[in-house]
């Protein structure tokens, strides 16, 4: 395994994301391929009620069995808390309802909704190349 590579950033305006890349080769003749890749953010709002917490791990690897055949596995796991903001109006005229509203709270005339995502896939990949 060689020393790979790293890749990184961090930066502050009323958020606080902080992220990664990192790659290398492994293996005797160097035909595996490894990539990790994982980000973390958490940032405020200039309304008091808003906060937005988002998290992901990304790694994948692919094995190259011949120069023709490769097999890549990849996975991706997302989770997030935003809110959803909804500046809704009651009006019988166009046929808006507050019962039609995605919303939890009513916080200060604002109608916030948590959302909470959490999301995760998995993906095998076979590539076969050359004239068939």
């Amino acid at each position: 395994m060689n020393g790979g590579r790293f890749q990184s950033y961090f930066w502050s305006l009323e958020s606080n994301p902080l992220g990664g890349d990192y790659q290398t080769v492994a293996g005797s003749a160097e035909n595996v391929g490894i990539r990790v890749v994982g980000f973390t953010e958490e940032s405020d709002s200039f309304r008091d009620t808003v906060e937005i917490e988002k998290y992901g791990f990304y790694p994948s690897l692919t094995v190259e069995l011949s120069d023709e055949t490769e097999v890549t596995y990849e996975l991706e796991l997302t989770k997030q808390e935003v809110p959803l903001l909804s500046r809704g109006r009651y009006s019988e005229r166009y046929g808006f309802s507050p019962e039609r509203l995605l919303v939890a709270n009513l916080v200060m005339g604002q109608t916030i909704q948590r959302f909470l995502g959490i999301s995760l896939s998995s993906n095998i990949t076979l590539t076969i190349h050359g004239v068939f």
